[in-house]
């Protein structure tokens, strides 16, 4: 278990390279997106582990993961409202 404590205004920019106005957007559109970049920048960083790399960052795809499931959350939580 992660013990990286999720802040989507702080950790989104420097995972997956949002400017805040896109962190700050909390639009159906933009949070499809959102899921998307992660999904992307987490399946990137899976390959990086996979093939021996020597750029793969355990902590970073540790805090993709906990990205992804925060944000899936949301989303899920919003569909339900």
């Amino acid at each position: 278990m992660s013990r990286h404590t999720y802040c989507r205004a702080s950790d989104l920019p420097k995972l997956v390279g949002l400017w805040q106005h896109e962190v700050l957007d909390e639009s159906r559109e933009a949070h499809i997106r959102l899921l998307r970049k992660i999904e992307c920048a987490l399946r990137a960083e899976r390959r990086r582990g996979q093939s021996g790399s020597w750029t793969y960052n355990l902590a970073r795809h540790d805090q993709l993961l906990t990205a992804y499931r925060e944000e899936r959350r949301a989303w899920l939580r919003r569909g339900r409202s």
